[in-house]
């Protein structure tokens, strides 16, 4: 930094005794305080905006008192007039400063930047303007960098190599959309297991099965369609009937066999239960057996599956949704329907989310898939 005479300022009607050398250019500098101004050169022509700036909250103190800078103008070292905006350049005069760059020139620039050469031109224009600096020494063969453009370029081949990265990082996502449902265990697995006829096709969206203990609550979106076996009165939720579930109690063909009470009212006193935890049942299945049975289950696990497998390998009786066990060749029915677990599965979204073209489309697809399977359900 170094502070010089600089009389050519006077013609523009500032009184400017001396001038700045700072970052490579000279600043006018006059040393008055107070607020925005404004100044009128003597033949009314132009008009000079100066501010007041502070040098310590630039990190290179100059003086204890506030200086007035020209804003849209500066000079260099020849006194003519430069723009110094010190603005942020877009990624995209950077993209075209980079293909200008690789090129050597405006006509190579355009053929792979999409952009005319006149268009080039102005935009390197405005991205030296918008800097500070010159990048280019421009010649009638074409563009050269500055020892600027330079030093910008191994800057902005860093940038496109991060761009790269990131648009091939967002091309190996799966943009297909997801649609969340929450269900009981058993109703998940049906779901799982015809797949296909609820969703299908490349474009298809994809599914999260959310299954467990506790049903997640669709009116604070934590799932998009939910399978119930109660009706919603909460506001804002949309419910659709897809028909009943009825239960049975089913045991292994061995063990069946080998305990005859199993086909009567006997084997609640008589039979070995298998049955869900506290933690693990989902529905009304569990207590009711509980009611029937005290505390006497032989094996209590904590999934469905556990359940199915143990009664499946002989372990004893469980009571199963019928769409289970109809369909579990390793098992077999110990009695006809019971009624009083019969009960009516209800398809819930919300008003908003339910109107999405993807989640629209799942649920109207559960709903054909469970009416094209009553049978199992009824």
């Amino acid at each position: 930094m170094r502070v010089s005479k600089f009389p050519k300022l006077s013609g523009l009607g500032l009184n400017v005794t001396r001038t700045i050398w700072f970052e490579g250019m000279w600043f006018p500098f006059v040393a008055v305080a107070g607020p925005d101004t404004v100044f009128e050169s003597v033949s009314g022509q132009q008009a000079f905006h100066l501010w007041k700036a502070d040098f310590s909250n630039m990190h290179r103190k100059i003086s204890s008192q506030c200086c007035l800078f020209l804003k849209f103008l500066t000079v260099d070292a020849k006194g003519q007039k430069m723009s110094f905006k010190n603005g942020m350049p877009s990624w995209e005069d950077l993209r075209l400063f980079l293909a200008v760059a690789n090129e050597g020139g405006l006509i190579g620039a355009a053929a792979v930047s999409a952009s005319s050469p006149p268009t080039l031109s102005r935009r390197m224009r405005h991205l030296e303007d918008n800097l500070g600096i010159q990048l280019f020494e421009r010649h009638q063969t074409g563009y050269s960098l500055t020892q600027h453009g330079r030093e910008l370029l191994v800057k902005v081949q860093e940038m496109e190599t991060h761009s790269k990265s990131i648009q091939t990082w967002r091309a190996q996502l799966d943009q297909r959309p997801v649609v969340r449902i929450t269900a009981g265990s058993w109703t998940s697995v049906f779901l799982a297991q015809h797949l296909e006829e609820i969703t299908g096709g490349a474009t298809a969206p994809r599914i999260e099965f959310l299954s467990g203990a506790s049903f997640l609550n669709v009116s604070r979106r934590e799932a998009d369609i939910a399978i119930r076996n109660k009706i919603s009165e909460q506001q804002g939720i949309a419910k659709t009937r897809i028909g009943p579930v009825s239960f049975g109690i089913y045991g292994s063909s061995t063990y069946c066999r080998s305990n005859p009470s199993s086909q009567s009212e006997d084997r609640y006193e008589n039979c070995d239960w298998v049955i869900l935890s506290a933690v693990g049942a989902t529905g009304t299945s569990s207590s009711w057996l509980r009611q029937r049975i005290g505390d006497s289950a032989r094996l209590v696990c904590d999934t469905p599956h556990a359940v199915l497998e143990a009664v499946a390998n002989g372990a004893g009786l469980c009571v199963l949704p019928r769409f289970v066990g109809e369909q579990e060749p390793r098992l077999q029915a110990c009695c006809a329907e019971i009624d009083c677990l019969r009960h009516t599965q209800w398809l819930v979204t919300h008003d908003e989310t339910g109107t999405l073209p993807h989640v629209r489309k799942t649920a109207q697809k559960i709903v054909k898939l469970f009416a094209h399977h009553q049978d199992l359900f009824g």
